[in-house]
């Protein structure tokens, strides 16, 4: 196969009332099919002889259409809740449900403001505005600090279109058990995205249940944390099969991270027309600590971005022939491997300070941590000083939703005066 050299991008933004650009590219290196250890050559489209069944009529009418189902993993595509193939998801559902929802609780007397927009019941209400800060169970002392000096970028608010071409559709991975999580991210980020999908094991279209947006992407191999490479490959196949010409950006996390999407969506503008000329691979970027490669790679735990012709050269080049059998846990590290054999390196996005912005842990840890032991040590000797900075535009490890709500609430300035949270922000 003819070799290939692409350039990738690194950034510098500095989120506030604007933001400052730099750019610095990085050359590829050529493509390698030399190492048969590293390569398995498969088909991608080989019929499977399975007969599906057919989807009630009140599936079709929650699909906006149906797809070949004759095909293999990672292309078999997701399930109705009935359990046949051939679900595509509405994936404004989240979004459109939100709005509606902003607009109901909105009247001449009180307007929601678009930004803080944060439903709470009241059992909500008292955990997330109503505790003290600091408190131990929440965001902690280190991560209370950085927190309140978190900046939003209020020109990309959800309420407000972007340009056209300018579209980012996120998907977080779960399973049917943390479906709690997946409305909280719902309710929080997920649907100031363009569009939104939880990969899961259940397909939810009732917006009365937990988990609205999940769909049920079944993979191959057994659901399982050592088994996560199995299931990204299926996420990625299908959001290119079928969200590719309506969305620019592509963003893949887990279901205990939290995004800005505001400042998501100023970063991506700022990157330029290069952002969309080229491959572009961006997340919280780390040595890879295996030992095997000496490179780098970016961290599933802050999830990582793609721009549309990076997508489809991942699915289309990379997946047929980069570990399609292996099973293992480390996918972002395995993602970042499959890229490099096609010359495209995860990119250093960072503020104009240096700070990187996808943070591989809570606001709390990343603000105090000294980073002397174990696998943050060698993160934290790669960033140094830069480890944690308040232009951030991903956490991870915010594990429940009342936690995810909390520092949500916080950064957002969600509570109501009257509450110890309003009345403090």
């Amino acid at each position: 196969m003819q070799g290939r050299n692409f350039l990738c991008v690194g950034i510098a933004l500095y989120v506030s009332s604007h933001f400052l650009l730099q750019q610095s590219f990085n050359g590829g290196s050529p493509l390698d099919n030399n190492n048969a250890d590293f390569w398995s050559w498969s088909t991608l489209d080989v019929p499977i002889t399975k007969t599906v069944g057919q989807p009630s009529k009140e599936d079709e009418a929650s699909s906006t259409s149906l797809v070949d189902t004759t095909r293999q993993h990672p292309h078999a595509g997701a399930r109705f809740p009935n359990g046949s193939y051939g679900y595509i998801a509405d994936v404004t559902m989240v979004r459109q449900q939100m709005l509606k929802s902003l607009e109901q609780n909105s009247n001449q007397e009180h307007t929601i403001d678009v930004m803080s927009y944060l439903p709470l019941n009241s059992e909500e209400l008292e955990t997330v505005c109503n505790s003290e800060p600091r408190e131990p169970s929440l965001e902690r002392k280190a991560g209370w600090r950085l927190l309140r000096r978190m900046k939003v970028n209020e020109t990309t608010l959800p309420s407000i279109n972007l340009p056209p071409g300018s579209k980012l559709l996120c998907a977080i991975y779960t399973y049917e058990k943390k479906h709690k999580a997946v409305k909280a991210i719902g309710e929080t980020w997920g649907w100031r995205c363009d569009g939104f999908f939880a990969a899961s094991t259940t397909t939810v279209t009732d917006p009365t249940e937990p988990g609205l947006g999940a769909i049920d992407l079944p993979h191959k191999g057994k659901e399982e944390y050592e088994n996560m490479w199995q299931k990204v490959r299926s996420i990625w196949a299908y959001a290119y099969d079928n969200y590719i010409e309506d969305f620019d950006y592509f963003y893949l996390a887990g279901d205990d991270t939290h995004v800005i999407v505001e400042n998501l969506r100023a970063y991506l503008e700022s990157l330029g027309p290069r952002a969309k000329s080229e491959p572009l691979y961006l997340g919280h970027w780390i040595p890879d600590i295996s030992g095997q490669t000496g490179d780098y790679f970016c961290g599933g735990g802050a999830g990582y971005l793609l721009n549309k012709k990076a997508l489809r050269m991942l699915v289309k080049d990379i997946f047929p022939r980069c570990r399609p059998k292996l099973q293992t846990h480390a996918e972002d590290r395995t993602i970042g491997e499959c890229f490099r054999k096609f010359g495209i390196l995860g990119n250093r996005s960072v503020d104009a300070f240096g700070s990187q912005l996808f943070h591989g842990s809570d606001p709390h840890f990343i603000s105090h941590y000294k980073g002397d032991k174990g696998y943050y040590q060698q993160v934290y000797d790669f960033w140094g000083k830069h480890f944690g900075h308040k232009t951030g535009l991903a956490y991870h490890l915010l594990r429940g939703p009342m936690k995810m709500k909390r520092h949500h609430a916080i950064i957002y300035k969600s509570c109501p005066q009257g509450t110890l949270l309003g009345d403090l922000m």
